[in-house]
This record gives C-alpha cells, structure tokens and sequence, in this order.
C-alpha cells in the first residue's frame, strides 16, 4: 500500500471486525478509500475467486489450504508466499527451571489468544521433571484466564547466534495422546 499497490484482504471469518475496524479508521485517516479493501465470508465460497483474480497471494493458514492456493496460482506464475500450520515444540529439559518454564509456555501458547505463527502447539518434557512441569500448567493458565498473568516482558529480537539444530534428547516423553487439553488444564479450551 505504501507504494500505491491496493489490497483485497481476506480475513479469518471468526475475527474480521478487527480488520473492517482498522480500514475505516485509515480511511478516516486519508487512506484512500479503495486501496485497502476487505471481503469477508466462507473460504470454500469465496476464495477462487479471490486466487484466481490476485496479482500476488499471500496466506496464512493450513498446509492442505497452502497447497491449494499454490496449485492455482503457479500456473499464472503468480507470486506467492504461504506461511502454513506448523506444530511448533517447546522442550523443556531436565535442569529447567520448573515454575519460570511454565510461565513461558504459557505466554507462548496463549499471547495474542494464540494468534501467532510461533505459538506453542505441543511439548516434550524431559522425564526428570514432567510430574512437576505438567501439574504447573494448569496453575499458570488459570492465571491467565483470571487476568493475573503479569504483562509479557517486552519483545525482544531474537538473534541466530548460538542456535543450532535440536535432536530429542534421552528421556524426554510427552503426554499421553488420550489425555486432552482440557483434562490437564481443568478449563475448556
């Protein structure tokens, strides 16, 4: 938009509010009225039509969505990018400390109402401390969900030094996949 290209933007269906609200405000801002337009309603209804008339897509969604999307527009050669599902881990290992670590995994499932491409979406936890660690859980999202969660630390950029390829170490588990979120937390999610 900054270099005058308009924008047809489809919002997740569940929270377009946000966006119609953040369009009319620009406008009233002197954005142009056409430049940032929303369309709202049902992917399975709309979004050939929005695919097949784009000069570039980008996606944020599932794979099965993504390889959709990237079967439409390559034979156009469209440009494209899809950031897709991923199943992002957390590890927590056997000198962790036990209360700081499930602090953090909560802050990391849960910021922005887990609306974010890095969120938490499982967890191994090393064997030595996973009676301590699971139980924790469910004490920090309560405080999340009555409001006592203290305010995430400020965002910081995180550098690659130091970072290298993750294997999974000796003794760790994970929960048992019969157990849901719900049964561990206590609270419906």
């Amino acid at each position: 938009m900054g270099a005058g290209n308009a924008v047809v933007h489809k919002p997740d269906t569940q929270a377009c509010l946000s966006s119609l609200w953040v369009v009319d405000l620009l406008v009233e801002l002197g954005l142009p009225k056409d430049l940032w337009q929303v369309v709202v309603g049902e992917p399975s209804e709309i979004g050939d039509a929005l695919v097949e008339n784009a000069d570039y897509v980008a996606f944020t969604g599932s794979t099965r969505a993504g390889r959709a999307i990237a079967e439409k527009v390559a034979p156009r050669l469209v440009g494209y990018s899809l950031e897709l599902g991923g199943k992002n881990p957390m590890i927590v290992m056997a000198d962790a400390d036990v209360e700081r670590t499930a602090r953090g995994a909560v802050r990391a499932c849960f910021t922005n109402a887990g609306q974010l491409c890095i969120s938490i979406e499982r967890m191994y936890v090393h064997e030595d401390v996973y009676d301590r660690f699971v139980p924790r859980r469910p004490v920090e999202v309560h405080r999340v969900a009555d409001g006592r969660q203290p305010a995430p630390p400020r965002p910081r950029t995180p550098g690659r030094h130091g970072l290298r390829p993750v294997r999974r170490p000796d003794g760790v588990r994970s929960q048992d996949h019969e157990e849901t979120a719900d049964q561990v937390v206590g609270v419906a999610l």
